[in-house]
């Protein structure tokens, strides 16, 4: 067909077929068993639901094998109480080149996704947020009740306006981009461990 003829159809036919409307969201199963699916299909290690008392049996061993510096975003400071070897991140948020040497971060997320096994780290849990970006290693405690299905979701819960600043991460940094050879940890962490605890 040549443009004219294109050109042409379009207009007998294009211009009257009226627009179909928003798509709506695929229906996602809502648990924590598809987010931890998920989650390892990206590349990330998913723990839980476990008790908030257990979160320290559970960090300390990644502390431990961490081998390097461990800190805290100001936001998980109150859940690390049962956890030995690590340093709360002080000035972070004006002073990100002092988080370069952090082998493991140890993070709170705001929102957990099942569609993808994405976290949401915006300014109001993460003000220290080049923490998210220079550690090696990084360690995500998500409270049970933060779970949504779908992307579509998770957005109606954002606040207007949106915060300073938010990152959906779902799984260690990867990139393929030269000679299509998978890379992890090219552009941030090495490792994301998400470990969802029972708030109540």
């Amino acid at each position: 067909m040549d443009e004219r003829s294109f050109i042409e159809r379009f207009k007998r036919e294009g211009e009257r077929r009226p627009h179909p409307g928003a798509l709506p969201a695929p229906a996602y199963e809502c648990t924590w068993e598809r987010f931890g699916r998920m989650l390892t299909a990206v590349g990330g290690t998913f723990q839980g639901p476990l008790p908030r008392s257990s979160i320290g049996s559970v960090v300390t061993p990644l502390v431990s094998r961490a081998g390097g510096r461990c800190v805290a975003s100001t936001a998980a400071v109150p859940l690390c109480s049962g956890v030995s070897g690590w340093w709360p991140a002080p000035e972070a948020a004006s002073k990100p080149h002092g988080l370069a040497d952090v082998e493991l971060g140890i993070l709170t997320a705001e929102l957990a996704v099942a569609e993808n096994a994405a976290v949401l780290l915006s300014s109001a849990s993460l003000p220290e947020r080049a923490l998210a970006f220079l550690s090696q290693h990084l360690v995500v405690l998500v409270p049970a009740t933060a779970l949504v299905a779908d992307l579509v979701t998770a957005q109606t819960r954002l606040p207007m306006p949106p915060p300073h600043h938010l990152t959906w991460m779902s799984g260690p940094s990867k990139t393929a981009d030269i000679e299509q050879t998978l890379v992890v940890g090219a552009h941030g962490s090495r490792s994301l461990t998400v470990i969802c605890y029972d708030s109540r």
